[in-house]
């Protein structure tokens, strides 16, 4: 397959992608039946990819790449209301692979009201092929861990990770990777600075790693992740030293999957644990049904309440910190060409307990609905 390659696709590229690398090992994410999209979808998403041609020794295929996810969110809670309107992510930039080994990526992120435009580096990196199923990861990227992290939220089910996911993740930071496969077993190993920004940081606030293993058990594909982290004060991460993901994904070629994840996080000041759990269900083709319990539990007054939704109300008190943690989610999606073009809708209700008795208990419900869109 040729295309007419446009004058300055390798300058464009320049300006928007960076030298780093990403890698994948298994991500198992939860979507529809594969289906044969519609005329009109392949003809639209085929219009960001300026260049492909596999026969071609030096470039292979150059694309633009961005995403756009819009939602509105109303809050009732004990504590106040409130409802908005949010253009969650703006994000644009392209993807050049090289000498049938090399992929270069780089994506800005873009404020929210495009005032100013540029925001910072999202992602920017290399991926250097070393084998049939090794991979070498350079860059400002996303590190593994736990299932809902792991999986793009172009991709996600529902609007938000779940509650302890957000609190223990690390942000995107510059560092490396490796991925592997060794017989049925999946491995990758990455390394990161925990001095993260807008751009690409430095190594002046210690490091963090991950090192998630996975196999598929046939009746299930599981993960098992482990997170280290140097340093408290840290800043691409959150003030635990130690966490561990065990994921398990049922199902896939039915109607009906479900994604677990039991996760604990040993804290500096504090420890912390809890259990996910995503059904989804295919209704139609197009039409999924999608469910979520989370339950979480954090040492010393350790959890916060969700910082976009819960924790914007007006009467918020003691910052929405609590010990124990409740949420409930129901939800609709909608996909018009696959995860490419969705609408979404859902509500969940969320119960924070605040042993400490000093002010933090936090109970409503979050209703939103949405678009999501990327190339």
């Amino acid at each position: 397959m040729k295309k007419t390659i446009l004058p300055l696709s390798l300058l464009a590229m320049m300006a928007l992608g960076g030298a780093a690398i990403a890698g994948s090992g298994k991500t198992v994410i939860t979507e529809p039946p594969v289906e044969e999209p519609c005329d009109w979808c392949d003809t639209i998403w085929s219009l960001p990819t300026l260049y492909k041609n596999d026969d071609n020794a030096f470039l292979q295929e150059f694309k633009l790449i961005g995403r756009y996810h819009g939602q509105y969110a109303w809050t009732d809670s004990d504590q106040g209301d409130r409802s908005d309107w949010e253009n969650r992510r703006w994000r644009v930039g392209s993807e050049v692979k090289l000498f049938n080994f090399l992929k270069l990526f780089g994506q800005i992120d873009i404020n929210e009201d495009i005032d100013p435009f540029y925001k910072g580096i999202d992602e920017a990196w290399a991926e250097i092929k070393l084998g049939k199923n090794n991979k070498l990861v350079v860059g400002k990227q996303k590190q593994k861990f736990t299932h809902e992290w792991t999986t793009s939220s172009k991709k996600i089910v529902t609007f938000e990770r779940s509650l302890l996911v957000n609190q223990i993740i690390p942000d995107k930071s510059t560092g490396a990777s490796y991925y592997g496969q060794a017989g049925d077993w999946k491995y990758s190993l990455g390394v990161a600075t925990g001095d993260g920004n807008a751009e690409f940081g430095d190594f002046n606030e210690g490091v963090f790693g991950v090192a998630p293993l996975g196999k598929d058990l046939g009746f299930a594909d599981w993960t098992l992740g482990y997170l280290y982290n140097s340093s408290e004060g840290n800043n691409t991460t959150s003030a635990y030293g130690h966490a561990f993901s065990n994921s398990l994904i049922f199902g896939g070629d039915g109607p009906l999957t479900v994604a677990t994840d039991l996760i604990y996080a040993d804290g500096y000041d504090g420890d912390a644990y809890g259990a996910i759990i995503i059904p989804t269900y295919d209704l139609t083709e197009k039409l999924q049904l999608v469910g979520r319990y989370q339950y979480a539990h954090g040492d010393n007054d350790s959890l916060r309440a969700q910082s976009r939704y819960e924790r914007r109300v007006p009467d918020i008190t003691d910052g929405g910190r609590g010990e124990e943690y409740h949420a409930f989610y129901t939800g609709l999606n909608y996909y018009i060409c696959d995860h490419k073009l969705k609408l979404m809708a859902g509500a969940e209700y969320a119960d924070l307990q605040d042993k400490a008795g000093d002010g933090g208990d936090f109970e409503g419900w979050t209703l939103f609905t949405g678009v999501r869109m990327y190339f």
